[in-house]
């Protein structure tokens, strides 16, 4: 059996019990800019994947999220891909997207190295580059490796004393909570640590990374670090997603400026929000975009306009197809449901020139399905 296209998810999102079908569809973008379906459609992914594998405390950024979460409020915005300098190597390059809704510019340096002289710590200047990836672990984050190794985390040792099996995720305090999987990222700089920083490649032109902001002070000041600038997926565990789970890492105060706040990123009260055990799943952590890359509506044949992203060209302009499915879902073989299409996610991927649509076709439903009753269903779905 080839991987599955489609699958059926019920919940009770919000206010009612919903089953949904998700179906996910990819296109080839021609090179008029118009997004075509593919002959080789991609199939659902049913957890979430990461780039590489790492070996802890290091981590590998996400690839691909869960595309079984049906039931978004708003569509994620994803780009995948690299930062080019199309023929002459550049030692910075803007790389940007615009589209209805959203616009964001990430700075991508070359390659520096962090030098310490008399007066503290500088940058090198950038090597040239004709091509740089555009990805979180090329962001400003990751783990503070010589911290670790000073204190240790108790809590960590702990459970690796009675599940020495058990693959832990970040250790508490040592990674930083926007981006574990990023680098730059310590509670001290010093000229010994210096020596062993990695320089972020990328960064936001209004929030720079200095190189007297790569060091945070003490673990519980994580929020005046800088914010990891990227197009790509965020993590479930990374922050200000986990926050609507009521999971806030330590911080000073709750009155403790947050930036993805201010910049109308996350909504005003994510640091007191309460734990999931006790409000249940608010509906902002489904949304696995990087933080702002979130938008309200995308209609059919909507224009992306990417700089600096594509292989052939510095500006290309893509049409996004955002065409809805009919589908109807037969929940018994005497009860059919008609269902309203809501697109969960674009994923635009200019180097393998696709982009990837994620489709949730919802209906209110009499009660929450188990997924043996799901797996016995069956559906009707037609492409426009």
């Amino acid at each position: 059996m080839s991987d599955p296209t489609e699958a059926l998810v019920s919940a009770h999102p919000e206010q009612h019990d919903e089953i949904a079908l998700v179906a996910k569809r990819t296109y080839d973008i021609g090179a008029d800019g118009v997004c075509r379906p593919s002959e080789e459609q991609l199939p659902l992914v049913f957890k979430p994947e990461n780039y590489d594998e790492a070996e802890l405390p290091l981590l590998s950024p996400p690839c691909w999220d869960f595309d079984l979460l049906a039931f978004k409020p708003r569509t994620d915005v994803v780009l995948q891909g690299s930062a080019y300098s199309y023929g002459s190597p550049s030692t910075v390059v803007d790389a940007e997207i615009q589209m209805p809704g959203l616009s964001r510019t990430v700075r991508v340096h070359g390659d520096r190295t962090l030098q310490w002289n008399g007066s503290g710590p500088t940058f090198s200047q950038p090597k040239p580059f004709e091509r740089m990836p555009v990805r979180y672990d090329r962001a400003y984050g990751g783990c503070d490796v010589r911290a670790l190794g000073e204190h240790d985390d108790p809590i960590a040792d702990g459970v690796m004393a009675t599940e020495p099996d058990f693959e832990l995720e970040p250790f508490l305090g040592f990674h930083y909570p926007r981006n574990p999987a990023g680098v730059g990222f310590v509670w001290v700089l010093d000229e010994e640590s210096a020596q062993h920083v990695r320089v972020p490649n990328l960064e936001f032109p209004d929030d720079p990374v200095t190189p007297d902001r790569l060091a945070i002070g003490e673990s519980a000041r994580w929020l005046n670090g800088p914010l990891p600038a990227c197009f790509d997926w965020s993590h479930a565990s990374w922050f200000p997603r986990i926050g609507y789970l009521g999971l806030t890492p330590e911080h000073l105060t709750p009155d403790t400026e947050v930036s993805e706040v201010a910049r109308g990123w996350a909504v005003p009260d994510l640091l007191t929000l309460r734990s999931v055990t006790n409000q249940g799943w608010h509906p902002g952590f489904q949304q696995a975009a990087s933080p702002g890359m979130v938008v309200e509506d995308i209609k059919a044949k909507t224009s992306v306009t990417i700089r600096n992203l594509h292989p052939d060209s510095p500006e290309i302009r893509i049409q996004i197809a955002a065409r809805p499915p009919e589908a109807e879902i037969a929940v018994s073989p005497l009860k059919k449901l008609t269902t309203k299409p809501q697109l969960n996610a674009v994923v635009i991927r200019p180097d393998d020139r696709q982009v990837v649509e994620v489709w949730s076709a919802r209906s209110v439903a009499a009660r929450q399905y188990h997924q043996v009753e799901l797996d016995k269903m069956s559906w009707t779905i037609r492409w426009s």
